[in-house]
């Protein structure tokens, strides 16, 4: 299986595992009247749950593995992720006065040492190098062979 499949099937399982969990802690505990009209049987349920947990357990170990060689690089583009959203967010406000509903001095005039320009430049920057990486990700996971 490519590890395309592979981090498709991980979605898949996932929402498997969620189903079951959630038909569990529905129908586990019913009213007595209703005991015989559920809908789901609990230790089927349970059964399936954990099998797809196995299953799930299985399947990211071997993406892991499969990762190595590009473990470096998935974790930077994580980190660059986290940072443009960050940079994204700074205050680079710069000029007298404001006023977007938080507290501020009229009489005071604010400047800012990375500007609003200097931040979409390098935000700029930082998503191309994230495009790249995942470019790189995406032609891995396309040609890596995973075992099961």
């Amino acid at each position: 299986m490519k590890l395309k499949s592979a981090l498709k099937r991980k979605g898949h399982l996932i929402k498997e595992c969620d189903f079951f969990q959630k038909k569990l802690n529905e129908y586990n505990s019913v009213p007595k009247e209703d005991a015989k009209t559920r809908s789901y049987d609990p230790r089927e349920s349970l059964s399936n749950w954990l099998q797809k947990v196995d299953e799930l357990i299985e399947l990211k170990y071997q993406i892991q593995r499969a990762n190595i060689p590009i473990f470096k690089k998935i974790v930077r583009m994580a980190e660059l992720k986290g940072v443009v959203k960050s940079l994204a967010a700074l205050d680079c406000y710069a000029g007298s006065g404001r006023n977007n509903g938080e507290y501020y001095r009229r009489d005071s005039t604010y400047e800012s040492v990375i500007s609003v320009k200097e931040r979409d430049q390098l935000i700029k920057k930082l998503e191309k190098e994230i495009a790249t990486i995942q470019d790189e990700v995406d032609d891995f996971n396309l040609t890596t062979q995973i075992v099961l």
